[in-house]
């Protein structure tokens, strides 16, 4: 049982898409949120929890739709091995470590949508007097982090590949402030 949590600890670890997937979608959906609460002219309390509600969405919706089309996935690539193997897999090493890559993509996934939601509502929970533009601010600045970490993972320019990330986060900012303003 130990070896199956460091294999699935370490299967999270390695999942560098889902992370940067759930981290930028989680962000940019509750940071519109955000823009579209505040201009409508809610409360910071309001905001919080229409938040909270938000990022929670966010991180199980993120984790079913990767556990379902992970799983879908997985199972026609065993479906495919048994094929040409003439045996089931079922119960087999290989199927357990599929299986363990199925729950890891599911949690990366999850987890990584939750947190990236929650960057927008930091301020809010914790400077609310400057929340608005402190929330913009960080969630740009994630963005940019995780466009260098983009870049890293892809083994191209860092800086450019954090700099596309601001550019979509401002063009979500404007589109937001024009449309909820």
């Amino acid at each position: 049982m130990d070896d199956d949590l460091t294999y699935l600890l370490d299967l999270v670890l390695k999942q560098h898409k889902y992370l940067i997937l759930g981290m930028i979608d989680g962000c940019l959906v509750i940071l519109g949120i955000v823009i579209g609460a505040y201009a409508s002219g809610m409360s910071v309390d309001i905001i919080v929890k229409v938040g909270m509600g938000g990022a929670i969405a966010s991180g199980m919706s993120n984790a079913f739709s990767a556990l379902v089309a992970e799983r879908a996935e997985t199972r026609k690539e065993l479906a495919e091995i048994e094929e040409k193997m003439l045996h089931p897999l079922t119960g087999t090493e290989i199927a357990k470590k599929k299986r363990l890559e199925v729950y890891a993509r599911t949690v990366m996934h999850g987890s990584s949508a939750f947190i990236g939601a929650m960057t927008p509502l930091i301020p809010f929970i914790f400077v609310p007097s400057h929340a608005f533009f402190a929330s913009i601010g960080l969630s740009i600045s994630i963005l940019f982090l995780l466009g260098i970490y983009l870049g890293s993972v892809l083994k191209t320019n860092r800086i450019i590949s954090g700099i596309k990330l601001i550019i979509l986060g401002l063009v979500i900012v404007l589109i937001c402030h024009v449309l909820g303003g």
